[in-house]
Order: structure tokens, then C-alpha cells, then sequence
């Protein structure tokens, strides 16, 4: 395991911010929804069929879903995220 491009260890994962992540409906529902039972972003992305980096990317502000990913999430949460919630 040395030398360049090999394993490192566990990574957090992309640059670091300067600023923490933009508050959202999505973000704030995400952050509760992580602690309950042992979910995971990749439990998330399967149920939604996305990649995690698209969940990430959403909760970070980076871009907002098409519509059919809203309507997704709005079902996903129970109506907790409202798909109109990600339009400014």
C-alpha cells in the first residue's frame, strides 16, 4: 500500500469548504434522516436511483433535481421535501 496512487485510507471526501453547505429543506430532512436506523447515502441513492455524488452534490446546493427526481425525493421523504421547495 504506499507509493502514488495507491490506498490511502478512507477519504472525506472532496475539497475542503470554506463555508458550510447551504441550508435546504433536502439537506436539513437528509441530516435527520441519517441518523435514524442505519441509513446511509447509498441507501438513499438506491431507493432514488442516483449515485451518491448526485445526493451530495443536491444537499450541497450544486444543482437541484429535474422534476422527476423532486417528485422522487417529495415520495422518499413523506412529503417532507416538497418537490416545489427547490424551486428559488
Amino acid at each position: 500500500m504506499g507509493g502514488k496512487g495507491g490506498h490511502h485510507g478512507p477519504r472525506n471526501g472532496g475539497r475542503p469548504r470554506k463555508y458550510p453547505p447551504p441550508s435546504s429543506a433536502f439537506a436539513d430532512w437528509l441530516a435527520r434522516w441519517l441518523e435514524v436506523d442505519g441509513h446511509t447515502i447509498h441507501d438513499l441513492a438506491a431507493t432514488l436511483g442516483i449515485s451518491p455524488s448526485t445526493i451530495y452534490n443536491l444537499r450541497n446546493g450544486y444543482f437541484p433535481p429535474g422534476l422527476k427526481l423532486a417528485l422522487a425525493i417529495e415520495e422518499a421523504s413523506g412529503g417532507e421535501v416538497a418537490a416545489k421547495s427547490w424551486i428559488a
